[in-house]
């Protein structure tokens, strides 16, 4: 059996991570992020993070996936993050999105793709 490429399935696995990360964070009940409240960070990054696998798990890629979810509160600091957990390098990957609230948030979803 011919392993998977990540590769061949990147544009799909990024849409898919796209649609959930905007969809969760455009919700209007969700729209406005409780800076008072940082639990509700934490809700959200499982949240969003557990939708982004069962979304992906939903297709036969032939991958595991890892979702990794940051919500960062805009401001005058910034952050830079880096990640890769390629064992394969020829078959798995990354993708990156981000969603951008206007001046209140940033949401990032880093999805990793590895052959089972």
């Amino acid at each position: 059996m011919q392993k998977p490429v990540f590769a061949d399935h990147e544009r799909e696995i990024k849409q898919i991570a796209q649609d959930v990360l905007y969809s969760y964070c455009a919700d209007e009940e969700r729209a406005e992020y409780d800076r008072a409240r940082p639990q509700t960070a934490q809700v959200w990054i499982s949240d969003i993070s557990a939708e982004i696998i069962n979304e992906l798990k939903q297709r036969d890629f032939g991958f595991k996936f890892t979702c990794t979810v940051i919500i960062l509160q805009k401001g005058e600091s910034g952050m830079h993050l880096g990640a890769t957990n390629l064992w394969h390098p020829n078959t798995d990957g990354t993708v990156t999105v981000q969603y951008d609230k206007n001046e209140t948030y940033t949401a990032i979803a880093i999805v990793t793709g590895l052959v089972a």
